[in-house]
């Protein structure tokens, strides 16, 4: 993140971000836990907190941070979520996943009014048994697609067995669309 100071609020009830960080699961919701000097994470869920309770605590929160990260799900604060700058969808080439995430893209468009140019493409977990890139392209041709990244077993390996250690072929992959996401 360029030595910025940056905030990664996990809205997500899995609580992904401490896992990949090798973070213990926070149940304190409203408790930063620090990654290191410039990255913190903030837990917030649904089940246990009320949306006007967490948007004043992430408003009081968006002061102290340069960039602002959110892992998001189904079940998130609308208005916490209509904060962001930029909106990165992971989607996986499937047809169950692509019909998933068409609901929800509609959500943010049609009930956020999220404006489309705000919303970016990433395929994920590409494969030979894959929808073909073109297709996917042609389907969600309204956005900006920044990247794919292939399915590879090590990625998984690197997120459930929190490996820090990272080859050169997925480095490549992560820094062609963090490239991307910088030019946004």
């Amino acid at each position: 993140m360029n030595n910025k100071k940056t905030l990664i609020i996990d809205l997500d009830e899995n609580k992904n971000i401490n896992k990949i960080l090798n973070l213990k699961s926070n149940r304190e919701i409203f408790k930063e836990e620090k990654f290191n000097k410039n990255i913190s994470v903030l837990n917030l869920n649904k089940k246990i907190c009320v949306e006007k309770e967490a948007k004043k605590i992430v408003e009081g929160k968006l002061k102290n941070y340069e960039k602002i990260i959110m892992d998001t799900s189904n079940n998130s604060f609308e208005e916490i979520e209509k904060t962001a700058d930029i909106y990165i969808f992971l989607i996986e080439p499937n047809i169950t996943e692509i019909n998933k995430s068409k609901k929800i893209l509609e959500k943010y468009i049609y009930e956020y009014n999220i404006p489309k140019n705000k919303i970016k493409i990433i395929f994920n977990k590409i494969n030979k048994y894959s929808i073909d890139y073109n297709i996917l392209k042609n389907i969600f041709s309204e956005y900006r697609i920044i990247g794919k990244l292939k399915l590879n077993i090590k990625y998984n390996y690197l997120i459930n067995k929190n490996i820090k250690i990272i080859d050169e072929e997925i480095k490549l992959d992560f820094l062609k669309i963090i490239s991307k996401i910088k030019g946004v």
